[in-house]
């Protein structure tokens, strides 16, 4: 605009004056003046760009701190979880060596009491024969067990499945129970249905069927009852067991299948076990793709 002033003036067509024959100088003016604001904003637009870009490396840093920050309070938190449990589990394992010791001893001193009479002369009884019997038969169960959970752990057990009445093997387990609940005193009851085909391997689940009549017998008082049920589920197999013993502590019922632990623990505890025998019956109800839960 300015050069065209200029040029019209020149031509006369203009007339001269300041305007007319300063327009260039004018125009360059304006045009710096132009671009100085422009260069001004720009400036201030990168300055701000700075500023939010600064804002949002702090933001990122400080959101960056306040996760690992975070991430260090619960990895503490899980490190002291975990050495916790292992402080149980060593705890655990420190009283199942000194019941297991216990366990192992009762019925050897029990076997060899008898058997040192005989050496020395003295004639042995037929109940001295029982007794005898009874103690190895016993020390026989715990050793089998001991070595069933090695077999667990070592992931070694297989299942021979075939199918079988499981309301016959329920009612089978119970005959060979009767004698005992007799012997303690306390009255026993089976509920079964008249055939229940199902695949299981048969000798491991008769031997959870059982570790669940010891454990009810051990915890179960003179003139107390233990009952047990057998019936389908849709397709599951539910044997139920419910005695009148003298119940789990609460704070054992969630834990009461897990390795080494046992409901009556302490220097002053009152009943036998090495805390494998309910753990082993969970092993095994878990082989066969089932579960168990207590009531108490």
């Amino acid at each position: 605009v300015c050069m065209i002033v200029y040029s019209l003036r020149s031509f006369g067509i203009l007339p001269a004056n300041i305007i007319t024959t300063y327009s260039i100088h004018i125009g360059t003016l304006i045009e710096i003046v132009l671009l100085s604001i422009a260069l001004a904003d720009r400036i201030n637009i990168m300055k701000r760009e700075k500023e939010d870009a600064q804002d949002q490396a702090l933001r990122i840093q400080k959101e960056a701190t306040e996760t690992l920050e975070l991430k260090v309070t619960e990895r503490t938190a899980e490190l002291a979880a975990a050495n916790e449990k292992l402080r149980d589990l060593d705890r655990a394992k420190t009283d199942f060596f000194a019941n297991i010791s216990h366990e192992l001893r009762t019925p050897l001193t029990l076997i060899l009491a008898p058997v040192e009479e005989a050496l020395s002369g003295k004639p042995i009884t037929k109940d001295s024969l029982k007794l005898v019997h009874r103690s190895g038969s016993n020390l026989l169960s715990l050793i089998n067990d001991l070595l069933e959970v090695s077999r667990v752990t070592a992931g070694r057990v297989r299942l021979e499945v075939r199918k079988t009445d499981a309301c016959e093997l329920v009612k089978n387990c119970c005959a060979e129970m009767e004698s005992t609940a007799k012997l303690k005193g306390i009255a026993l009851s089976c509920h079964t249905n008249s055939c229940l085909p199902v695949w299981i391997d048969q000798k491991k689940i008769a031997h959870v069927i059982s570790n669940m009549f010891s454990n009810s017998f051990k915890f179960t008082e003179p003139w107390g009852r233990i009952d047990i049920s057998c019936d389908m589920d849709r397709d599951h197999l539910i044997v139920k067991f419910s005695d009148t013993g003298c119940g789990i502590p609460a704070d054992k019922v969630p834990v009461i299948f897990d390795r080494f632990v046992q409901a009556d623990t302490g220097a002053t505890r009152s009943y036998e076990g090495t805390g494998i025998g309910l753990s082993l019956v969970k092993d095994i109800v878990e082989l066969h793709g089932g579960s168990v839960s207590v009531e108490s």
